[in-house]
């Protein structure tokens, strides 16, 4: 079952997380490095494929995706 989740608050974010989600920013570097969320992987948005997002996710069925926006 997929689930999707439009928008979601840090706190829900980190919830996920402990449900064992993966968390990807797709964010620039530059950004990730500035401030990111325990445990998120950066992939920026234009480097995105379901090959490198399988490999961020590792044993992950779920991924929260993070943006700037």
């Amino acid at each position: 079952m997929t689930e999707t989740i439009k928008e979601c608050s840090p706190q829900q974010a980190n919830t996920l997380k402990e449900q064992g989600w993966a968390l990807i920013d797709v964010r620039s570097f530059g950004e990730w490095s500035s401030v990111h969320a325990q445990d998120a992987k950066n992939l920026p948005l234009d480097q995105i494929s379901e090959d490198a997002l399988a490999k961020m996710a590792g044993s992950c069925k779920q991924l929260l995706l993070i943006c700037n926006s």
